[in-house]
């Protein structure tokens, strides 16, 4: 189980690559399950809706998130679990806590000392290069 944004996730995805803390205290609000291999690739990259959405990021996998609650994750033939964590922390997480109510900005933040920065920008932009940055630093990403 891993414990970030103040929820526990019950994951088949190994999220500690990527510098998620374990965490197996309490119950999971947010199961991610990794399913059989994606078959067929969906005409379009995203749909959002209130209680089912998806993100399809190519070679990487399809992510379905039900209701806030579950993430389905679908891998492509070449699945890189690495590559897999690092897409989900991005659009199939805003998808699962836009579900939950949550407001997704897009921006990245580090934590330290009772210090928050946060940084906002277009994709691409180096928002997660700037936050990996402070996390090298001793900052944690919030």
């Amino acid at each position: 189980m891993y414990e970030f944004y103040g929820l526990n996730f019950k994951s088949d995805l190994d999220l500690s690559s990527i510098g998620c803390p374990n965490n197996e205290d309490g119950d999971y609000q947010i199961k991610v399950t990794i399913k059989d291999n994606l078959l067929d690739s969906p005409k379009h990259e995203y749909c959002i809706g209130e209680k089912l959405s998806y993100f399809y990021k190519e070679n990487i996998a399809l992510f379905e998130v039900v209701e806030g609650v579950e993430i389905n994750i679908y891998p492509s033939k070449n699945y890189s679990t690495l590559l897999a964590a690092e897409t989900f922390l991005n659009f199939p997480l805003a998808l699962c806590m836009s579900q939950r109510g949550y407001l997704v900005l897009h921006a990245s933040s580090a934590y330290k000392d009772d210090i928050c920065v946060t940084f906002s920008g277009k994709s691409h932009s180096g928002k997660s290069t700037l936050a990996y940055g402070f996390k090298k630093n001793g900052w944690t990403i919030r």
